[in-house]
């Protein structure tokens, strides 16, 4: 009985740290190219998410690290908040079509 107790708690416990893990990273809003809300990209793989995005409705910020050193979005032409990019290691940033920034536009290394 308690090794069935014990198999009980431990499958429990796998399905709780399964349910926290994705919980770590919402799902992003996205709906027919337009991001709600605001947005970090901290790595190349978020970039990679944003590549059908037209729109940001808040603030996007670029603080990634080592791994992410250019920033290409050629679809994106309007954030709604603030476009702030951070650090140093970015040496490429390819917004062609970005037309509006609705808040301030920010750049620190």
């Amino acid at each position: 009985m308690s090794r069935i107790l014990g198999l009980v708690v431990s499958f429990a416990l796998v399905i709780v740290a399964a349910a926290c893990d994705s919980a770590d990273e919402p799902a992003l809003d996205i709906t027919d190219g337009v991001l709600n809300g605001d947005f970090i990209i901290e790595s190349p793989s978020d970039v990679e998410a944003l590549q059908g995005v037209a729109e940001v409705t808040g603030d996007l910020e670029v603080d990634g690290d080592r791994d992410l050193t250019s920033l290409h979005l050629p679809l994106l032409t309007s954030v709604g908040g603030a476009l702030k990019v951070h650090g140093s290691w970015l040496t490429s940033l390819d917004l062609p079509s970005l037309t509006s920034v609705g808040g301030q536009l920010l750049r620190s290394s």
